[in-house]
C-alpha cells in the first residue's frame, strides 16, 4: 500500500482521504523507524482525547502504561502485521483494551504501519467478569464441600403430615446417639427423644410452623449415652412444585448445649460480681464511652440518697453538674483521656464526706472506687493535736522543769546544815520556796496539756 491516506480521488470519484478521515474505526498510521503518529483520523482522536497537533507531537510508546512499552518496541519488530490485544491509555491516564490490526504502507516515501484500532474493553470485562464469577463459583464448591465434610449440625427432611424422615445426615450420630440407619428406618423417632418438659413447647412450635409456614424452637433431647443436649431446632414448609408430590418440611438441629451451659455459667459469674460489688460498704460506680453510668452499688444509692434507677442511663455530668471543676472531675477527665489510672482525695459537698477516689480505666468507659475516709482524716486530726501537745509537753519537761528543779538542788547544796542559825539560810529558804511555787506552775501546765490530749 503506497502513499495513504492522501487525498486521492478514483477515476469513479471514490475519495480515499475521506474514508480514512470519517470511517467511525479508529485508524492512524506511525513511522516504523520512529514510532511517531503520522496521521490519525477523527475517531482516533474521540477514542485517546488527545488533538490532532497532541499526536503528531507523540510515537506509539506514549499511548501505552509504562510496563508495556518494552513488550511493544519487540512486537513492532517481531510480529508487525499480527493481529493482537493490547491496554492502551488514553490521555486522562484511564487505561482500556484494544485489538489492533497492523498493515505496513509507504507513506511520503517512508517505512510506515497502519493501524486499525478496535476498543474491546467491553468484551475484556466481560471475560474477567466471567472469570471471577467462575472462579467465585468453584470457591464456594469447595467452601460447600467442606462444610459438608466438617458439618456437625444435623440437616433433615420430613414428609409433611406423616413426618416419615426422607433425609438424615451423619452428624444425626453424634447428636442424637443414633446412626443414620437407625434414624432413617424409623427405628429411632426425634418425638421420642425430646426431653418430658419440653414435648408441650415442641408440639407448640410445630403447629405454629404449619400455621406460618416457618419457625424455631428450643428443645432439650435425651442422647442416647445418658447425657442431656440443648437443640436449637429451624425448619421451613416446602411446597409441592408439581402439586402430585407431598409437601415436606426441611429442617435443622444445632447443639447449643456448650452455648447454653457458657452462658448460664456466665450468668451466674455476673451475679456473682453483682452481689460481691453490691455488697461492698464502699461506693462503686462504672460509666460507657459517652460517660453515661451502667452501674451503681447501694452504698452509692446510700450516699446521695437517690435509687439506681436514677443514675443509669444519665450522665454523670448531668448527675453531679459541680462534679467536673472539682479535683474528682479533674482526676475523670485525665483517665478517660489518657486511659490511665487516676487518684483523687477530698470533701464532697453534696454527700457531705470526705472521700478518697479511684478511677480505673476499663474497655468502653471508667470504674470508680470511693473509700469514705471522714472518719479516718478526723482521727488523723486528732493523733496529729495530741503529738503536738505531746511534743509541747516534752519541751515544758526539758525546758521549763529543769530550770527550778537545778535552782532547788543548787540550793540545797548552800543550805548551812551545821548552824541552822546561819543568816544565808533564811535567804536559801526563800529562794527554794520561790523556785518550788515555779516548779509548781509548770507542773500545772503540764497535767493541763496532758488533761487536753486525753480530751481529744
Amino acid at each position: 500500500m503506497e502513499d495513504t491516506p492522501e487525498d486521492k480521488t478514483t477515476t469513479t470519484g471514490f475519495n480515499y482521504q475521506q474514508l480514512f478521515e470519517h470511517s467511525p474505526i479508529p485508524y492512524w498510521i506511525y513511522d516504523i523507524e520512529t514510532l511517531r503518529f503520522l496521521v490519525v483520523n477523527r475517531a482516533a482522536i474521540e477514542l485517546y482525547g488527545y488533538a490532532e497537533a497532541e499526536f503528531l507531537s507523540m510515537t506509539i510508546r506514549d499511548i501505552r502504561p509504562p510496563e508495556e512499552v518494552s513488550a511493544l518496541e519487540d512486537a513492532v519488530y517481531r510480529d508487525p502485521n499480527k493481529k493482537m490485544d493490547w491496554r492502551h491509555r488514553r490521555k486522562d491516564g484511564t487505561i482500556f483494551y484494544v485489538q489492533i490490526l497492523a498493515t505496513d504502507v509507504t507513506y511520503h516515501g517512508r517505512n510506515a504501519r497502519a493501524i486499525q484500532v478496535i476498543d474491546i474493553s467491553q468484551r475484556i470485562e466481560a471475560e474477567q467478569h466471567n472469570t471471577l464469577l467462575y472462579n467465585e463459583v468453584l470457591r464456594q464448591k469447595d467452601q460447600l464441600e467442606m462444610i459438608n465434610a466438617s458439618l456437625t449440625d444435623v440437616i433433615w427432611v420430613v414428609e409433611m403430615g406423616t413426618f416419615k424422615r426422607l433425609y438424615v445426615n451423619a452428624a444425626c450420630e453424634k447428636m442424637y446417639g443414633y446412626t443414620q440407619g437407625q434414624v432413617m428406618s424409623g427405628e429411632v423417632h426425634f418425638f421420642d427423644l425430646i426431653h418430658p418438659n419440653d414435648k408441650q413447647k415442641f408440639f407448640a412450635a410445630v403447629d405454629e410452623l404449619i400455621k406460618n409456614g416457618h419457625g424455631q424452637t428450643e428443645v432439650r433431647i435425651m442422647h442416647k449415652d445418658g447425657s442431656i443436649r440443648t437443640l436449637l431446632s429451624q425448619a421451613h414448609i416446602s411446597k409441592s412444585s408439581d402439586g402430585h408430590s407431598p409437601d415436606v418440611i426441611n429442617g435443622i438441629d444445632i447443639d447449643i448445649t456448650e452455648l447454653r451451659n457458657a452462658q448460664n455459667a456466665l450468668r451466674d459469674k455476673a451475679e456473682e460480681m453483682q452481689a460481691m460489688l453490691d455488697g461492698i460498704t464502699d461506693g462503686f460506680y462504672t460509666i460507657d464511652d459517652n460517660q453515661n453510668f451502667t452501674y451503681v452499688n447501694p452504698t452509692l444509692e446510700r450516699l446521695y440518697n437517690k435509687p439506681r434507677g436514677y443514675y443509669l442511663g444519665r450522665n454523670l455530668w448531668e448527675c453531679f453538674p459541680m462534679l467536673k471543676e472539682s479535683v474528682f472531675g479533674k482526676a475523670i477527665l485525665e483517665t478517660i483521656a489518657w486511659r490511665i489510672t487516676t487518684h483523687a482525695e477530698g470533701f464532697a459537698p453534696i454527700a457531705g464526706r470526705t472521700f478518697s477516689v479511684s478511677f480505673y480505666p476499663l474497655k468502653n468507659g471508667m470504674a470508680t472506687y470511693m473509700v469514705d475516709v471522714t472518719e479516718y482524716r478526723k482521727k488523723e486530726e486528732v493523733v496529729r493535736h495530741q503529738n503536738k501537745t505531746l511534743r509541747e509537753i516534752a519541751q515544758m519537761q526539758s525546758h521549763q522543769l529543769r530550770g527550778p528543779v537545778a535552782t532547788i538542788l543548787g540550793l540545797a547544796q548552800l543550805f548551812n546544815l551545821d548552824d541552822h542559825a546561819d543568816p544565808a539560810n533564811k535567804e536559801i529558804i526563800a529562794a527554794t520556796v520561790e523556785a518550788t511555787e515555779s516548779l509548781d506552775d509548770v507542773i500545772k501546765q503540764i497535767n493541763a496539756k496532758t488533761s487536753e490530749a486525753s480530751e481529744l
